[in-house]
């Protein structure tokens, strides 16, 4: 194993095929927290993966727009149907979910095939896996489950 420290705004390099970018992720500050947008060479698809992060900070995404048409997006849903304003730091819920997605839209970042996956649930969501999909579902939100598989 080797490990290398990883700074927010840093691409680097995965075994050849992958350029990872880290982003600072909205979570206990004291653990200097990032989330990944990770990049396959050859095809160009990508995966931003964004959990254990409230909403985005405007640095972040300042680089996103660097990303133009990111294939799949996974967001952090500890919240679950949450409220607008009680879940923005630390985690988010479908609400602050929806924030993400349209500023991912409007920065050029994802298009209607860009696939968008809810993940990361706690029991402080109080939704149960059925009733958060068929919520979600409306705003084209997968939600995840454990044994998932997407193609794209």
């Amino acid at each position: 194993v080797k490990v290398n420290c990883v700074e927010a705004f840093e691409t680097f390099e995965v075994a050849e095929k992958y350029e990872v970018t880290a982003f600072e992720a909205n979570h206990e500050p004291t653990t200097s927290p990032l989330f990944y947008l990770v990049k396959e060479k050859e095809t160009g698809k990508s995966v931003l993966y964004a959990h254990d992060t409230g909403i985005f900070s405007e640095r972040d995404f300042e680089k996103l727009k660097e990303f133009k048409n990111i294939s799949l997006v996974s967001l952090d849903c500890t919240g679950g149907y949450g409220d607008k304003d009680g879940w923005r730091n630390g985690h988010m819920s479908i609400q602050t979910n929806l924030e993400v997605i349209a500023r991912l839209k409007e920065i050029g970042c994802i298009t209607p095939e860009t696939k968008i996956i809810a993940n990361h649930f706690s029991h402080n969501g109080k939704a149960t896996y059925d009733d958060l999909s068929v919520y979600a579902e409306q705003f084209g939100i997968i939600v995840s489950y454990d044994g998932l598989e997407l193609e794209f």
